[in-house]
This record gives structure tokens, C-alpha cells and sequence, in this order.
């Protein structure tokens, strides 16, 4: 068996980091500083990057069509992959759409603070 490619190691990362995420946000009392703080990290990784990476995925796979002798068990190997391209590219512009909504979100708490309650 091979070792998987870095970018597949990287997505394993990116997928433990999210889910611990979800997990340590899930206590309910989150204040708006550190909404902000994650909410600037997430919008350039979850968002804008993220879209990126999409896009960059569904040319590298129309691209694989001619670098790679590509074979499809199930049908026409050129045809699934612009069909995933395709989902790719959907995904991407959702990204981006993710992007600008926390950027939104980020805006709307940019000047509060908290103190604790005694």
C-alpha cells in the first residue's frame, strides 16, 4: 500500500482541527472577541482559501485527464471528472459566498469586549 499524497494528510488535518472546533464551541457561552478571533481565522481558511483550494482541485482534475492514464471502472472517466469538476467549481463559489458572510458576521462584533460576570 502506498503512503497518501501530503494534500490528502493536510485534509485529514483540516477535518481533526474543524471537529475539534465544533467540540470546543459547543459549551453555548462563547463571547464576541473570540467569535471574532475564530471567525477571522475560519473566513481565510473555511472561506476564501478553502474556495481556492476547490478550484485548484477541479483543474488539477481535468488536467489529471491528459497528465495521467485515467481509467473509470463504472463509465466514462472524462465525463465524471468534468461532472466533478463541475461540483467542485459549486463548491468553490459557495466557499467564497461562506467567506463573505463571516467577514459579515466578523464586521457586526469588530468593536465589542466583555467582562466577566461576577
Amino acid at each position: 500500500m502506498s503512503e497518501q499524497p501530503a494534500v490528502v494528510t493536510d485534509a485529514d488535518e483540516a477535518y481533526e482541527i474543524i471537529k475539534s472546533i465544533a467540540r470546543r464551541t459547543s459549551s453555548g457561552s462563547i463571547p464576541a472577541p473570540v467569535i471574532y478571533a475564530l471567525v477571522g481565522n475560519l473566513k481565510s481558511a473555511g472561506g476564501y482559501t478553502l474556495a481556492e483550494a476547490l478550484q485548484n482541485m477541479a483543474n488539477g482534475l481535468q488536467a489529471s485527464l491528459k497528465t495521467h492514464d485515467v481509467y473509470d471502472e463504472g463509465g466514462d472517466a472524462a465525463a465524471n471528472a468534468d461532472q466533478a469538476a463541475a461540483e467542485l467549481k459549486a463548491a468553490a463559489k459557495l466557499a467564497e459566498q461562506i467567506g463573505r458572510h463571516l467577514d459579515a458576521a466578523q464586521t457586526a462584533i469588530n468593536r465589542q469586549g466583555y467582562r466577566p460576570k461576577a
